[in-house]
This record gives C-alpha cells, sequence and structure tokens, in this order.
C-alpha cells in the first residue's frame, strides 16, 4: 500500500506500508521481549519519506 500526503509547502510525504517487513519486525522484536513495547508495535510495516522532487507516484 502507497499514498501520498501534501507536506510542508512544496513537498509530499510517502506513507508505504509492507505486511511482510511488519511481520518480520514484529517476529524479532517479541523474541526480545524485554524490550518489546506493544504500543510501538503499531508502527511496524511503515516506511515514510519525504520529498520534494517533480516525481509523480508510478501507476501500477
Amino acid at each position: 500500500m502507497l499514498k501520498e500526503f501534501p507536506y510542508e509547502e512544496n513537498g509530499i510525504l510517502v506513507c508505504i506500508y509492507n505486511p511482510k517487513l511488519e511481520a518480520e519486525k514484529r517476529n524479532h522484536a517479541m523474541d526480545k521481549q524485554e524490550s518489546y513495547k506493544p504500543e510501538e508495535a503499531k508502527y511496524m510495516g511503515y516506511s515514510l519519506i519525504y520529498h520534494s522532487t517533480s516525481l509523480k507516484k508510478m501507476k501500477s
């Protein structure tokens, strides 16, 4: 899943969700249970990219 949002004056914030990455990060975090924080788990699998170029989202 990919979504774009206007950000700042001339920028774009791109949000990418990768369920496979979420599962890997969650499994890795749960292996280290002493430092696992469930409230942070809701962000696993998401990546944010900011750009201010003239590039446009590719059509799939």
